[in-house]
């Protein structure tokens, strides 16, 4: 993705990049000051950037979007970027509920996925329903499906997940975990084995998902462990990128 240079013919200044160096043929002049006035050649900073007046101007330069030090992309953005070693962008991934991840790209890296996740809120799912089965010997899902969060894009991601659980047998016992899809839980799954009938604790464990496809579902599976309904409820999970395509 590129940005239009300005035209020097429509514009009193151009931008030049960060304030690293500046060729001493040319003016610099340091931090723009109002109600000054510059000629061709004088070199500002402004907005921490540096701007070189083409022509006559009292103005401040006009931030260009390029200036920018971490533009925020949406997913098909990224996708279209020629991306630098060490560049980091802010990606959008929920615009409804204000979640953007920070992305560092690393060009040397071995894996596919060289967007680095260096910080950001995670994405979270919640089921409070109460809900149960009696199905034993297989992993499954229950009424409400999930929680589960689709990989906004392909990548390994952390997922965290828990949950409160009861068994009608005293001494029941069942297991959660987090998988990809209706696959097989993750290993280790969380365990959890009520003393008496009907008795009720919470339990939780995070798994690392490795080579999600993009859109794929992250989501909280269940298993029965002993004769009797197993019953789970409060359910959330949270998934967090590693690294992203």
């Amino acid at each position: 993705m590129s940005t239009p240079i300005p035209d020097p013919a429509t514009t009193d200044w151009i931008p030049m990049g960060p304030p690293l160096s500046i060729n001493p043929d040319l003016t610099y002049k340091g931090n723009w000051a109002s109600a000054t006035t510059y000629y061709e050649g004088d070199i500002v900073i402004y907005a921490n950037m540096a701007y070189l007046c083409v022509k006559q101007s009292t103005s401040a330069p006009a931030i260009w979007p390029a200036a920018q030090m971490l533009p925020l992309l949406t997913s098909a953005q990224m996708t279209a970027l020629v991306p630098n070693d060490g560049q980091v962008i802010r990606l959008q991934v929920d615009a409804t509920n204000g979640i953007e991840w920070l992305l560092a790209y690393r060009a040397g890296s071995a894996s596919p996925y060289k967007w680095e996740f260096i910080g950001g809120p995670d994405i979270w799912s919640y089921v409070d329903a109460s809900e149960g089965s009696a199905t034993t010997g297989a992993w499954m899902n229950l009424t409400t499906n999930g929680p589960q969060v689709l990989a906004p894009r392909a990548g390994d991601y952390l997922a965290m997940y828990g949950s409160r659980f009861s068994h009608s047998a005293s001494g029941g016992s069942g297991y959660l975990a987090s998988a990809v899809g209706d696959t097989t839980g993750s290993v280790p799954a969380a365990f959890a084995g009520v003393p008496t009938a009907a008795g009720v604790l919470t339990y939780g464990l995070r798994a690392i998902h490795l080579g999600v496809a993009a859109g794929a579902a992250i989501k909280a599976r269940y298993y029965n462990n002993t004769v009797g309904t197993g019953t789970w409820l409060q359910r959330w999970q949270t998934v967090q990128p590693i690294r992203v395509s």
